[in-house]
């Protein structure tokens, strides 16, 4: 039987997660296992990549229509999930107001469940789509913003909810996460962790088969596979890694390992 990624990914911004994941014809760069379905919390977030054809980058309508028609999919689709302002800006101190963006979150997570034709889904960042639920939740649950406690807490356990069911989908499926700097305060202790609202970022770590850590050094992006300095966590229930640092691509973390679902 093969076996799917279940993959989460933090690190700084401009460190070429998103580009790790959809690879690069021109360079020679092989993407994870095509078709490939990204939804894109992030505005141009494919643009890194110049394999994604125009008329592939969707927005949720005309994503439902090419799913209910059952066409074959492109190698890449992108749906645009990227906040738009609906609404006049306002000047009060909270979240912008959209309950439109994560209801079509839901419902494409949804039409996945009945129909799957993608070999990798690829959820890019966590960090927006964090925000997307933050605010669906000022126009469904104002009063929950009162407190941070409580809004923070139901971000957390929707984000959570994202990464189990799109887990469940029989894909490979890859979480792309921003980072920042924790500071436990009895302890003082400094952690670098996912950026994730709620104590989700504690342990969301377990909640993938492969989770690492990417970032820039000596001018190239590698892939850290073990804890280090300030990261703990990190590891891979499969592949078995030797070496701490790896390439950040598909053919350098499983090319090797022959049951990964391709």
């Amino acid at each position: 039987m093969p076996k799917y990624i279940r993959e989460g990914r933090f690190g700084p911004p401009k460190t070429w997660k998103t580009g790790s994941i959809l690879g690069n014809k021109k360079k020679g760069i092989k993407s994870y296992p095509q078709p490939i379905l990204m939804l894109s919390f992030d505005a141009g977030g494919h643009e890194i990549c110049p394999d994604v054809a125009p008329e592939d980058v969707l927005l949720f309508e005309d994503f439902s229509k090419r799913h209910a028609e059952g066409r074959s999919p492109a190698p890449i689709t992108v749906v645009d999930l990227s906040f738009k302002a609906l609404l006049d800006f306002e000047n009060t101190y909270a979240p912008s107001k959209d309950a439109k963006t994560f209801d079509e979150t839901v419902k494409v997570i949804n039409l996945l469940r009945k129909s799957c034709p993608y070999k990798t889904i690829l959820v890019d960042p966590v960090t927006e789509l964090s925000n997307t639920i933050l605010r669906h939740q000022a126009v469904v649950n104002q009063a929950a913003l009162a407190d941070a406690r409580k809004w923070a807490g139901n971000v957390g356990a929707k984000v959570q909810q994202v990464i189990e069911y799109c887990c469940s989908l029989p894909a490979n499926v890859v979480f792309l996460f921003h980072t920042e700097i924790v500071v436990v305060e009895e302890t003082k202790k400094i952690y670098e962790q996912p950026m994730v609202y709620s104590k989700l970022r504690d342990y969301v770590g377990g909640k993938f088969s492969q989770y690492f850590y990417q970032h820039i050094h000596g001018g190239k992006p590698i892939l850290r596979v073990k804890p280090f300095e300030l990261v703990s966590g990190l590891g891979s229930r499969w592949p078995e890694f030797t070496k701490e640092i790896i390439g950040p691509t598909f053919e350098e973390i499983y090319g090797a390992y022959p049951e990964t679902y391709k």
